[in-house]
């Protein structure tokens, strides 16, 4: 009696794994994630975290008065996790990525991330306040997401060509998607979409019409990612990082930004053991009759 009860009790636990194995089948998906950073570390001077070579301190915007550095600060509103603060005349902060990624090929990447500033006000032409992506080898600033220039408002520069902008509102914090997609023969096509509604999918987001398009350019490639805050007054904010090769797993960490799925379903598995454990500890031994 006692060994039946005894394997009774493992049975119990065998279903627990294989319920948390399944949940971490069908969970929220992050192998698609082909780079992510939640800025989960410590609040304060963002260079140096994020573990390898963390943020670097490069060149700094000589223009305009007033704070410098890029901070580590509390969640924007409406999302999760931390955000990047970044000053005005501050510091470009950069690292490297874990690939270069080429654009044009047969991929198409989707880059996204939550973007506030406060208020949208430019520096001037051609200085820049947001997330780029270029090469470290040659500096080429090959995509900018955020405020081109003096524009005011919330766009994307393109491989040193001017682009065109939306006017956005201050304060409020903005779903930014960026598709990099293959166009024709040697050329590459990108497209920004922009939202105010935090909870949208991917997929329904690159489904809208976009808030920034150019015509195609000539294809290019990037390994590193910074931050530029080359802005006259104020500061923007940056909410969740992620490139991934479909919209949806890219939205869906800027959206979250929280740890992997398994760390959490070990966590319900390891408590739903114990409560085996401990039922199969509280329950009445057989009488010996």
């Amino acid at each position: 009696m006692r060994f039946i009860h005894h394997r009774r009790s493992w049975t119990a636990v065998a279903a627990i794994l294989a319920a948390a194995m399944a949940g971490a089948a069908v969970g929220p998906a992050r192998a698609a994630l082909l780079f992510s950073d939640d800025f989960a570390y410590a609040n304060g001077d963002l260079a140096g975290n994020g573990g390898g070579t963390g943020w670097l301190l490069g060149s700094v915007w000589t223009g305009g008065t007033g704070l410098t550095g890029n901070q580590v600060a509390n969640p924007l509103p409406g999302t999760s996790g931390k955000s990047i603060q970044i000053a005005r005349n501050s510091s470009v902060t950069s690292r490297p990525l874990n690939t270069t990624y080429t654009s044009g090929g047969a991929t198409t990447y989707y880059l996204s991330f939550g973007f506030n500033a406060s208020p949208f006000q430019g520096a001037g032409d051609g200085q820049y306040a947001g997330v780029s992506f270029y090469l470290a080898s040659d500096g080429s600033n090959n995509l900018l997401g955020g405020m081109p220039g003096d524009s005011g408002g919330l766009g994307f520069d393109w491989t040193n060509r001017g682009a065109p902008f939306q006017p956005a509102s201050d304060g409020t914090t903005y779903l930014t998607l960026l598709e990099i997609a293959p166009g024709t023969t040697g050329t590459t096509s990108v497209r920004m979409f922009v939202t105010t509604d935090l909870s949208i999918s991917g997929t329904d987001l690159a489904a809208t019409t976009p808030w920034d398009q150019m015509p195609n350019e000539a294809n290019f490639s990037f390994d590193s990612v910074s931050f530029a805050g080359a802005y006259s007054s104020g500061s923007i904010s940056v909410a969740g990082l992620a490139m991934a090769d479909n919209p949806n797993d890219a939205v869906s960490f800027t959206q979250t930004a929280v740890p992997e799925p398994t760390a959490a379903i070990l966590t319900a598995a390891a408590a739903g053991i114990g409560a085996a454990v401990l039922g199969r500890r509280r329950r009445p031994r057989p009488s010996a009759a």
